[in-house]
């Protein structure tokens, strides 16, 4: 692996003093080595046992870290020698803290002199002032999970938790669909552990609260990675109004290298550890349960004898390791010598090289607390976990795993005592290493197995993109999305589109601004267009071709553009785009745009690869067909679009209706652009040697495959790209007082009516800024609103043609007090984060859906136009909603029609059902790891193909 690159500024003195607990202060010291490999100095504080314990730091870096020891003052009632939450029993880990407290003086003491100039240097770098501690950040060693449900100070005063029933249900700033929340007897333990004082005089909370408050600590890190934690790393500096900064996993590759390489030969062992190597050579592989608790987990005698029976019961080979305190004679009676001469069961009290035997091929699985760093260095292995939480965090930790199906918790009592039996041991062994489906939660495992450092790309340079989308906001939106995921994996995107198009787009995410830049192309004058239409919310349907006329007027500034890139002379607006285009990815109305691409090779250029990005579902890039397939079955008439085309698999309901077939006959039909919508979707699919569809297995199923077949080329899914950093900032916002949000006028009313509504009893109306409603749509709509009874936000655009009020006479009037309607822009996804919506009215438009699923609200459909109607009937065929009926010709709904799909949705029984499946497609998308690995298989194939 090539040497990290070294800053050319000086290096940091950064003091790192982790808590007193080896569940700590392991990741404190990988952080330190981490720093240390980056060239930078690092003292590392601790009492002297503590430090006379830990592994050794890497010959290489020793220089860079310095051990500092501080020794405890002596406190009545902690055991001689306890330096360590290893050291003592539970109950007197708070007299630990106490002497921990006593620690502020020679601590002071220390940092006085270091900022003096007067330490004693152990090595370069060590004898100057230290650059971090003044100011302070600090390092939280939990998982994302964890730190977003504790929440800072003030939102914990504005959301009391008091009671350990308080802690048994997600807390108000979490919009996730994640099971954040602990059990009850993990909720007792937190309240009586952490939210009460203990003897040193203050409780967990306030020392993790105080420390956020002090003004020296600007910066916190926490132990989490965006792969593994996805939305929850942005949440945090949500929450918390501070830079977050995730510290990644740090698993510890080194350890887990050593392991599987020559030095895990076992040379050096001692006779026990040298027996249990042999123990488990003599295995078969992936046979052996591995089970440890970690050095400070509170395991009662009725824990151990549970787990004990369990274990026997179970009838698997298992390699136990157990704490000192907790072991000796608390077994049943003949259990070693039974499972001794069985020849499947070792227990091992005391020590066990961790690392070495989750690394030996006879391990299957491992049962643990699942406290965050066990779990990282299970993963390095890929094993499936059997999971006993037992406190702190443990308990979110092990509900996230669950969810992900790495593995299974065992079943608990719902008492305060969270009692657990043999035979829910036993069972859970047995789901997750032997019943059918076993194999489910070992895949899994596998799949999100860390890559070890051996196993770690190699190093490219980062890629430059140019990204190109259609003059539409429903395209540019998610070509911004995509150009956002590529930035966060380092590299730099050039997104061109009209200037007004760029000056009305969302900021674009701060942490990744420097690699995103904006280059506006000028639209040519076209008869008949607007002034300063640049998009078809600028226009009204009929003029969306005119549109399209200065769109194709782009294709030379575009090829002026493309040359100067190419040559090198595109003035950088920072590192990396200054350089060649790697690729271009472009939308579905760029059919000028691949041979412009092409003209450089031609003339002895360079080549960029174009892909194109269709950012609707697979359902409508199957239904469209390459042309080669439309030529020999050939559709030219509205008829022909309302049965499923031949090669798509039957049975399927995918077909357009009544005025949809109409619509998409008519894009069939060239327009003022001299093209029509369908040649340009067929000529970019067929010069690009790349496409990228906006879909997902588990969304699109198999149409996702089933693309590549049809258009014979790679089709790679992007995932959704479902807008995860709004609907976080929607959420934090939601959880503030109203006096906090930085709203304008208009939208804090809005919020303020919100508020005052029952929860999920708001139907959200709305059906983007593009969407062809007419005066007949509207007085339809408002009728069955009002039909319908229920409470509702309407977000309407003007209507097309309308000058006067499109609502019925005193609809207004009628309506007022359980119904809204705001003419103009709506924070939507502010509104759909609300606790009050319970149901969204769409249009189902692709990006709104993504919205809409976030929050897990049920859909009321009314396709107006493009893919929306084969969207809707997927939607329909998956129950998360339902359409509203037009008449027999699709050219008109009635008022009862809407009034009777709302209730359907909202009111009844039926509804029941469609919630729970919108709650299912929640899960989908926010299973981020997930959507991630799309854009990382995306990002895979145009590194390997940039250039061809």
């Amino acid at each position: 692996m090539a040497e990290p690159k070294q800053e050319s500024r000086a290096p940091l003195h950064v003091v790192v003093f982790p808590w007193l607990a080896f569940g700590h202060i392991i990741p404190f010291l990988e952080l330190s080595v981490h720093l240390a490999k980056r060239g930078h100095f690092v003292t590392f504080v601790s009492a002297p046992r503590n430090l006379a314990r830990l592994r050794p730091v890497p010959p290489e870096l020793r220089p860079r870290v310095r051990l500092l020891p501080l020794a405890l003052p002596r406190v009545e009632g902690l055991p001689d020698g306890a330096e360590s939450t290893a050291d003592v029993p539970p109950e007197k880990v708070e007299l630990l803290k106490v002497a921990f407290d006593g620690l502020a003086a020679p601590f002071a003491a220390f940092l006085a002199e270091a900022c003096s100039g007067g330490g004693e240097a152990a090595g370069e770098g060590h004898g100057r002032k230290p650059d971090w501690i003044v100011p302070c950040a600090m390092f939280l060693i939990f998982p994302a999970a964890a730190v977003a449900f504790i929440g800072p100070k003030e939102l914990n005063d504005a959301h009391p938790r008091t009671a350990a029933e308080d802690f048994t249900v997600p807390p108000p700033w979490i919009p996730f669909p994640y099971p954040i929340a602990f059990r009850r007897h993990e909720a007792e333990w937190l309240v009586r552990a952490a939210c009460q004082p203990n003897a040193s005089g203050a409780s967990d909370m306030e020392r993790f609260w105080k420390i956020l408050e002090h003004r020296p600590c600007p910066l916190l890190v926490c132990r989490c990675s965006r792969e593994v934690d996805g939305p929850l790393c942005s949440l945090l500096g949500n929450l918390y109004g501070k830079p977050v900064l995730p510290a990644g996993l740090l698993a510890p590759y080194d350890a887990a290298r050593a392991a599987t390489s020559n030095e895990a030969a076992g040379g050096n062992d001692d006779e026990e550890t040298a027996s249990l190597m042999r123990w488990l050579d003599a295995q078969p592989e992936r046979s052996v349960l591995y089970v440890a608790f970690g050095s400070e987990a509170p395991l009662t005698p009725e824990h151990v004898r549970a787990l004990a029976l369990g274990l026997e019961l179970a009838g698997v080979r298992f390699v136990w390791a157990l704490r000192e305190t907790s072991g000796g004679g608390l077994l049943p009676d003949g259990f070693e010598a039974r499972v001794r001469e069985a020849g499947r069961g070792v227990v091992r009290v005391g020590w066990v090289p961790q690392v070495r035997v989750l690394a030996h091929a006879a391990v299957g699985a491992f049962m643990t607390h699942a406290g965050l760093s066990s779990l990282m260095e299970s993963f390095l292995f890929g094993h499936p976990i059997v999971m006993l939480p037992l406190f702190a965090d443990q308990g979110l930790t092990a509900r996230l795993m669950t969810e992900r199906r790495v593995g299974l918790e065992v079943p608990r009592g719902d008492d305060c005592s969270g009692s657990f039996g043999g035979e829910d041991v036993a069972a859970t062994v047995r789901r997750v290493m032997v019943d059918e489906g076993a194999e489910v939660f070992a895949r899994n495992a596998r799949e999100r197995k860390l890559p070890s450092m051996a196993e770690s790309k190699k190093e490219s340079s980062p890629l430059h993109v140019v990204v190109f989308p259609w003059l539409a906001f429903g395209h540019i939106i998610p070509f911004l999305e995509l150009s956002e995921q590529l930035a966060k994996r380092g590299h730099f995107v050039t997104f061109v589109s009209a200037p007004r198009n760029l000056a009305k787009l969302r900021p674009v995410l701060p942490e990744v601004r420097p690699r995103i830049r904006l280059a506006p192309l000028s639209l040519p004058h076209v008869e008949g267009l607007p002034d300063g239409a640049e998009s078809t919310a600028d226009v009204p349907p009929e003029k969306v071709e005119l549109l399209k006329v200065a769109f194709d007027g782009l294709a030379a500034p575009f090829a002026a553009f493309l040359a100067e890139a190419c040559a090198g002379g595109v003035e950088a607006a920072g590192e990396g785009h200054g350089k060649k285009p790697d690729w271009i990815i472009l939308d579905f109305a760029h059919h000028w745009l691949p041979p412009i691409a092409e003209e450089h090779e031609a003339r002895g250029s360079v080549t960029v690869p174009c892909a194109v990005f269709f950012i609707f579902p697979a359902a409508f890039v199957a239904f469209m067909g390459t042309k080669e397939l439309n030529d020999a079955h050939p559709r030219s008439v509205a008829e022909d679009f309302t049965v499923p085309p031949p090669w798509i698999p039957s049975p399927s309901g995918l077909a357009f209706r009544g005025q949809e077939a109409e619509w998409i006959a008519g894009a069939c039909r060239p327009n003022a652009s001299g093209v029509s919508d369908t040649g340009r979707f067929w000529e970019t699919a067929r010069r690009c040697p790349l496409i990228v569809c906006r879909c997902s297995r588990e969304v699109d199923g198999t149409l996702c495959s089933l693309l590549g077949d049809i258009y014979g080329k790679p089709v790679l899914p992007s995932g959704l790209l479902a807008p995860y950093d709004a609907a976080v900032r929607a959420s934090a916002a939601g959880a503030a007082a109203d006096g906090e949000r930085d709203d304008d006028e208009d939208t804090a009313g809005l919020m303020r009516w919100l508020d005052a509504q029952p929860e999920r009893s708001v139907l959200y109306v709305a059906f983007g800024s593009e969407a062809p409603l007419t005066p007949g749509h509207v007085h339809a709509l408002a009728l069955g609103l009002e039909l319908a009874g229920v409470r509702f936000l309407w977000a309407l655009r003007k209507p097309i043609g309308e000058d006067q009020s499109p609502f019925p006479d005193g609809f207004e009037g009628r309506v007022a007090g359980r119904g809204v309607v705001r003419v103009g822009w709506v924070p939507q996804v502010r509104v759909l984060a609300h606790a009050a919506v319970g149901a969204f009215m769409t249009h189902a438009g692709w990006s709104s859906l993504m919205e809409s699923f976030l929050f897990g609200h049920p859909l009321v459909m009314l396709p107006l136009f493009a893919d929306q109607g084969l969207t809707a009937r997927l939607m329909t065929e998956r129950q998360v909603g339902l359409e509203v009926p037009w008449d027999d010709s699709g050219s008109s709904f009635g008022g009862e029609d809407v009034a009777r799909t709302v209730r359907l949705v909202m009111a009844e029984e039926e509804g029941n059902v469609l919630r729970q499946k919108a709650r299912e497609f929640q899960e989908v998308l926010w299973d981020t790891a997930r959507q991630q690995s799309y854009i990382d298989e995306l990002v895979d194939h145009l590194l390997q193909r940039r250039g061809e």
